[in-house]
């Protein structure tokens, strides 16, 4: 093999080249048709060259600013706020989008990687640091420069604004749909004087309806500044309504197992009204209780 590669070479007046090219890929075995590996493994060689932990892929997401209240009612004041999105550009580069906290005005910012879990603004001393939880998912993002915050925790998808604004606009009107429809029903029946009355599970969804409606047309038009300095008898007194919507969704499910047989037998329409308000109920109830508003967390 060694004389195949100096025949190569032979005429050459460059003799202190063939020499070395033949002592580092010849003598030491390092033979250039050997360098034949598959994608995978080429893609985990260069993150390994270069001391990446993780891809960009995996630090995509949306982050929320992490230090606001977590057990207590106060934590609603971030409903729909302080979210930064992270889309990765390609293996060494991301974006970092939101809007000003101030101004409210979107902003993109491009940040390359440095080292590690580090990334660094163009043209600015500013970093952002990505941190990994126990099972080595990133769970955090710290920016050290211009930020009223610092601290950014990722959230799962169903807390993400646009799920939660989605879920909540949606619910609210179908509770206001469900009031209307009982509203029309009852007059209807007292123009007609039909006496005809609807079910009870209609009537607890009603219920459920006008508590979960009042408490936040109550909440978004009383509560206001009021809470800054203590809680007022009012607002507690209002923080009642969902565990009283809680009890009557208990009651609801109970109404229909019980019930479940007569169910069976009513038109295909009415047993899916029921079947998708119980599970509306108790999504709702879940959606308080992420935002602290069931049992009275002050």
């Amino acid at each position: 093999e060694v004389k195949d590669y100096e025949l190569l070479f032979k005429g050459s007046k460059s003799g202190a080249y063939r020499e070395a090219f033949v002592n580092e890929f010849i003598l030491s075995q390092k033979k250039l048709d050997q360098v034949e590996v598959n994608e995978e493994v080429e893609k985990k060689n260069n993150a390994q060259a270069l001391n990446m932990d993780v891809s960009t892929k995996e630090l995509e997401g949306i982050y929320r600013f992490s230090d606001y209240p977590k057990t207590n009612i106060y934590k609603a004041n971030t409903f729909g706020m302080g979210e930064v999105e992270v889309k990765a550009l390609d293996e060494k580069s991301i974006v970092i989008s939101g809007k000003d906290d101030f101004t409210f005005k979107p902003y993109e910012k491009k940040a390359i990687w440095v080292n590690e879990l580090r990334y660094k603004l163009n043209d600015e001393e500013t970093y952002f640091v990505f941190k990994q939880d126990e099972k080595g998912n990133i769970n955090c993002m710290a920016e050290t420069e211009n930020s009223s915050h610092g601290i950014y925790e990722k959230l799962k998808w169903y807390e993400q604004a646009r799920w939660q604004m989605t879920f909540f606009i949606g619910a609210l009107l179908i509770y206001l749909l469900q009031l209307i429809g009982t509203f029309i029903f009852f007059i209807r029946g007292k123009i007609k004087r039909t006496g005809s009355k609807p079910s009870k599970e209609s009537r607890i969804i009603s219920i459920i309806a006008a508590l979960n409606v009042g408490f936040f047309v109550y909440s978004m038009g009383f509560w206001g500044d009021r809470l800054r300095y203590c809680v007022p008898l009012d607002i507690k007194l209002s923080l009642k309504m969902p565990i009283v919507s809680c009890i009557f969704t208990v009651l609801l499910g109970c109404s229909m197992i019980y019930n479940r047989k007569a169910l069976r037998e009513k038109k295909l329409y009415i047993r899916l009204y029921l079947y998708v308000m119980f599970i509306l109920s108790v999504s709702f109830l879940l959606f308080m209780n992420y935002w602290n508003f069931i049992g009275n967390k002050l």
